[in-house]
């Protein structure tokens, strides 16, 4: 009983810190100013492109679909920010009688672009948000980054249905970097949960390589499904991330600008075409699995759970297997809701669908064919 009550509260102190340090897990870059609509507007070295209006009364970039039918495309390039990593971005995409084309991702989207500095017209698109019908999608904090050297960022905002107006609004744009508590305290958080899931493993004991190896193998699944998903782009745990205070300019300076070079390299991009949108990253292997085999969801929930617990039952015993794939499962939910994602019916599924994938795996473990594997039963 102690044992479970000590586990349990280290749980909930190692939870509170990984809270903690993931919403300081940025801090705004003091070489970039913030930049919001206005600023993106002002800076555009062409005016807007056909079917694109600005509403300086409203603050919000208007994208219509005329009777031609053609793409309504709108490139916004990020005055003063000639190369960054990471951006942090709050903005409402909405949209009024949108209708879908016939494809997928006809739509209205806005997506971050990347263009390569080696003059290679080489560009990467990061999908940040779509809208349909009447929806509107609000996101108070989102921070996306690419892998290697820094590129140049820019916004992408896309009408590729067949009717209706898409609309932008309430954009704030900061380049931010990894802060230096997230940079050490990720490492400190992975070592103490590892202890953590070990010591479930072993009642509090390590007596042997069995609780280290629960231990590894619980964090492993925990980063992977868990933290981050692996996600295309970081969000809060609730509140949105805490990257410190607004990096502005003076009064009076000159506003950021659009270098002609900048200009010039995405000006060869085309922007009537769609293929821009295929090129978008939707994650690692795993949430892309999710997202393309959507109708196997059950199947791949159980199977996500089914090994993982099969495993650990024969590490360990069944009630801390148990204990430990049941943690996995809330944990998954759980950061789904803070990140925004909710919680309906469908969650309510999987939980249920994870449950016995947990169950089948525990079960299996007991087969006679696997009883030379098992761990004895530890006090505790």
């Amino acid at each position: 009983m102690r044992s479970t009550l000590f586990s349990l509260l280290t749980a909930l102190l190692l939870a509170t810190t990984t809270w903690f340090l993931w919403q300081h897990r940025f801090e705004r870059d003091p070489t970039y100013q913030d930049l919001g609509l206005e600023d993106l507007i002002a800076a555009q070295p062409d005016t807007l492109s056909a079917g694109t209006r600005w509403d300086a009364s409203m603050g919000k970039l208007v994208l219509a679909k005329g009777p031609e039918g053609s793409p309504v495309v709108e490139q916004l390039l990020l005055p003063g920010i000639d190369r960054a990593r990471s951006l942090h971005m709050s903005f409402q995409l909405a949209a009024k009688e949108l209708a879908a084309g016939k494809e997928p991702r006809e739509d209205g989207r806005l997506t971050l672009v990347w263009l390569r500095p080696d003059g290679s017209n080489s560009i990467e698109a990061t999908y940040l948000a779509s809208v349909l019908q009447n929806l509107h999608n609000r996101v108070p904090s989102l921070v996306s980054s690419r892998d290697g050297s820094p590129a140049i960022p820019a916004l992408r905002v896309e009408h590729l249905g067949i009717s209706g107006q898409l609309e932008l609004s309430d954009l704030r744009v900061s380049v931010v970097r990894e802060s230096w508590s997230w940079a050490c305290g990720k490492y400190v958080l992975v070592v103490s949960w590892l202890a953590w899931a070990g010591g479930v493993a072993g009642g509090l004991r390590f007596r042997s390589w069995r609780p280290w190896l629960v231990g590894i193998a619980w964090v492993v699944l925990l980063i992977r499904v868990v933290l981050p998903g692996p996600w295309p782009n970081d969000r809060p745990l609730g509140e949105p991330f805490r990257l410190g205070s607004p990096v502005t300019d003076p009064a009076g300076s000159t506003p950021p600008a659009v270098s002609p070079q900048i200009a010039e390299s995405f000006d060869r991009i085309d922007l009537t075409s769609t293929k821009v949108g295929e090129q978008e990253n939707y994650g690692g292997l795993i949430l892309r699995a999710k997202l393309s085999l959507q109708k196997l969801r059950p199947l791949l929930h159980m199977l996500l759970f089914l090994g993982p617990s099969w495993l650990f039952a024969l590490l360990t015993d069944d009630r801390r297997a148990l204990a430990l794939m049941a943690a996995v499962a809330v944990f998954g939910e759980a950061v789904q809701m803070l990140f925004g994602f909710g919680f309906d019916f469908e969650d309510l599924g999987d939980l249920l669908v994870d449950a016995v994938g947990i169950g089948i795996g525990i079960g299996l473990a007991r087969l006679r064919v696997f009883k030379r594997f098992r761990s004895r039963p530890s006090e505790g």
